[in-house]
């Protein structure tokens, strides 16, 4: 997609969680938001919404071949980490991933079913695992991304919501 519609569209779903999802579930101590790059659903001010509600936010800092969350602050320096994605210069790690009770996860495809097709190396799906069984975990993804179906496996983790441009689906995993 063309820069301006992603942009226009993270808007859309920006708003959409926002107003619709956020007041409607039980506001976390602690989330998990991915950094967007590229042609992924916009984050930040899906971000800086959690930290002016008093939430803190950790993002991915991939080392090792896996995922490990840092702290993110407003104004916090920024480097390229591992696949040239951005992390905090600071590593300011939580005493445990458990405190996390809220995640917010790209991927490529997803069905009603909360399944996901990440980017491959299945970071997402072992750092998920890591957290408490009951944490909420919510897809960004554009209307296109939602297919009929996506193959899974034992391993995989399926979202409880997935929000779009047009809609928030309850992929019947809400806890």
């Amino acid at each position: 997609m063309p820069k301006e519609l992603i942009l226009r569209k993270s808007a859309k779903i920006t708003t959409a969680f926002k107003n619709r999802f956020f007041p409607h579930i039980k506001a976390p101590k602690c989330a998990f938001v991915y950094l967007s790059t590229q042609s992924e659903v916009r984050t930040l001010a899906i971000i800086n919404h959690l930290i002016d509600n008093g939430i803190g936010v950790y993002v991915p800092c991939v080392d090792n071949g896996a995922i490990h969350p840092v702290k993110y602050t407003k104004g916090c320096r920024l480097s390229k980490g591992a696949f040239k994605i951005k992390e905090p210069v600071k590593k300011i790690k939580p005493k445990t991933p458990k405190c996390i009770e809220m995640v917010v996860v790209p991927g490529i495809a997803f069905d009603l079913k909360g399944n996901r097709v990440g980017f491959g190396k299945g970071f997402f799906d072992m750092f998920l695992k890591e957290l408490k069984p009951n944490s909420i975990k919510v897809a960004l993804a554009f209307e296109k991304q939602i297919v009929k179906a996506v193959p899974s496996q034992p391993h995989d983790v399926r979202m409880n919501y997935i929000i779009t441009e047009d809609r928030i689906i309850n992929c019947g995993r809400a806890k």
